[in-house]
């Protein structure tokens, strides 16, 4: 966002900024194509299951999403107030669990106390929050995909992501990183041009809920990001797709479905497009039949997939 809104505001500062943007996306390279093809094709084999199912960013979703049908699993990652990644949506623990506070307040052993299965059925009662270590265990004993949305902390998720890959190579392969946040895109790229990396993206985001409602009660604060959203929008389509150096889309299934985002112009750039969130039968059918593009969806089941 702060590339944009410089570039908006900034004149020749700003066009320096996006020469110096432009001129790296040229001596960057991406993910094998290949590579990206066969991890597509593996997401197509089934539904992906958004937040792991439900109980949600837990182990017993994973399990049960996987009995399901689901070919992987979207989750979110956090950082505990002691510096450990957990698998969490939300900033505070509130909604999902039987306790209260930040997340980034609270230690693991804090985190690892809450219960956060209950809301989802007493089957679930006493499911804790997982560690990032834990669920790669399970997605490689379950064989699912992971997409794995980074949401804060550029340079800790950037060394952790490091690390992590640089001790398992086969995580290339079973690992998608995606993010709404370019910066961190951009980053990781900068770092390790390996990585299959996807832009999170929905049309009107900063300015507008997925409701329509607006997200801002200032006028002026709202125009400013619709005008951002605007421009966020061309630039994807025109030029911010190499810079960042992206092989995945991750858009909402209503810019796909409403042709903003059509698909066929980005397979004709080697982007990969993946549609969030799908539930209706109808649209997954469409996705899978018509569109034969990978989705996630808040509803696996055997019965909903549809075999091709």
């Amino acid at each position: 966002m702060l590339l944009l809104l410089t570039v908006l505001v900034g004149g020749g500062a700003a066009s320096l900024v996006l020469g110096w943007f432009l001129l790296q996306a040229f001596v960057q390279s991406k993910f094998s194509q290949d590579t990206v093809q066969e991890f597509l094709l593996r997401a197509s084999a089934g539904p992906v299951a958004h937040r792991a199912g439900q109980p949600e960013n837990t182990l017993a979703g994973f399990r049960l999403c996987k009995d399901q049908g689901a070919s992987g699993v979207e989750v979110d990652l956090m950082f505990s107030q002691d510096g450990h990644p957990v698998l969490i949506h939300d900033e505070t623990v509130d909604r999902t669990s039987n306790g209260t506070g930040r997340v980034c307040e609270l230690t693991l052993e804090q985190l690892k106390s809450l219960d956060v299965g209950f809301k989802a059925g007493s089957e679930f009662a006493g499911e804790r929050i997982p560690t990032l270590y834990e669920a790669l265990d399970v997605c490689k004993e379950l064989n699912l995909l992971m997409f794995l949305e980074l949401k804060e902390d550029a340079e800790k998720s950037a060394a952790l992501i490091k690390t992590l890959f640089s001790r398992d190579p086969s995580l290339y392969n079973m690992v998608a990183i995606i993010s709404f946040h370019q910066s961190i895109i951009h980053k990781l790229q900068r770092m390790d041009p390996k990585l299959l990396l996807g832009l999170v993206y929905r049309s009107g985001y900063d300015a507008y809920s997925v409701t329509g409602r607006r997200k801002h009660s200032s006028l002026m604060k709202h125009l400013l990001y619709v005008l951002y959203d605007a421009l966020l929008e061309w630039s994807l389509k025109t030029w911010l797709w190499r810079v960042l150096g992206i092989s995945l889309l991750v858009v909402h299934k209503n810019d796909i479905l409403g042709k903003i985002f059509p698909t066929g112009m980005w397979e004709r750039r080697d982007v990969c497009v993946v549609g969030w969130t799908v539930n209706d039968r109808e649209e997954k059918r469409l996705f899978e039949s018509e569109l034969r593009i990978p989705y996630f969806t808040d509803h696996v089941s055997n019965t909903d997939h549809v075999s091709n």
